[in-house]
């Protein structure tokens, strides 16, 4: 089989490029730390890894994790966790407060919605788009 990004069709591969996050640690897989990140390693090495996003991680096995140069990181945080390397491009949490990176929340819709009206949502443009450019070449 050749390469499965060149059998893939341009208009399939443009709303699929970058879909998946892995987070190896999380069920359904729960493998350990050195499993996840041994994946994540293959899989961005892969034929597939246009497909492959960022590796999910949580704040604590920061400081465990030689990050590779290539890798992308979204981190499950509770609160601005301060100084990152720049492989952290954004950030998970179940709070509804505003941190320095783009962020997802996981939270009920009725928290959402109140803290966007408050602006504590906003996340400043400028400011992403100068660390995506310092990591990634490529990046608009």
């Amino acid at each position: 089989m050749k390469d499965g990004m060149n059998q893939v069709p341009e208009s399939l591969r443009a709303l699929l490029t970058n879909l998946v996050d892995y987070a190896g640690l999380y069920p359904p897989a729960a493998l350990s730390l050195p499993e996840a990140l041994d994946n994540y390693k293959r899989y961005l090495a892969s034929p597939e890894s246009w497909i492959l996003n960022r590796l999910v991680l949580p704040a604590p096995k920061l400081s465990d994790v030689d990050l590779g140069r290539n890798w992308r990181v979204t981190l499950l945080v509770e609160n601005e966790p301060g100084p990152l390397p720049v492989q952290v491009e954004t950030f998970e949490t179940k709070q509804p407060h505003k941190l320095s990176l783009p962020t997802y929340c996981e939270a009920p819709l009725d928290r959402i919605n109140s803290a966007s009206r408050s602006d504590q949502w906003f996340v400043r443009e400028s400011s992403s788009r100068r660390r995506n450019d310092r990591r990634h070449p490529h990046a608009q």
